[in-house]
């Protein structure tokens, strides 16, 4: 899916570039796999759920202010929804 960044591109850094990019990735990624996935104990699918919005409404906030505050949050959102899909997805694998 082609995602554009509704925002003033311009006024982010590389970093906060390469972190959105990467963010939609993340997203992207973790709804095709949880997708495919037939039988997840509930309480990890809402787990992820939680953490793909959470991640979907930072990176919403951060295409209206690219500040420092908005980029922390954009970063704990990244971080822990690769955690747990890293650990939900694979458990669920195995």
């Amino acid at each position: 899916m082609t995602r554009e960044f509704r925002g003033n591109a311009d006024a982010l850094t590389s970093e906060q570039k390469i972190l959105v990019i990467n963010g939609w990735d993340l997203l992207d990624r973790t709804r095709e796999e949880s997708a495919k996935v037939r039988g997840m104990d509930m309480t990890w699918r809402m787990q992820l759920r939680s953490d793909m919005k959470a991640l979907e409404k930072t990176l919403k906030a951060m295409e209206k202010d690219a500040s420092g505050s908005s980029q922390k949050k954009l970063e704990d959102a990244y971080l822990r929804l690769k955690t747990s899909a890293e650990h939900i997805l694979r458990y669920e694998d195995e």
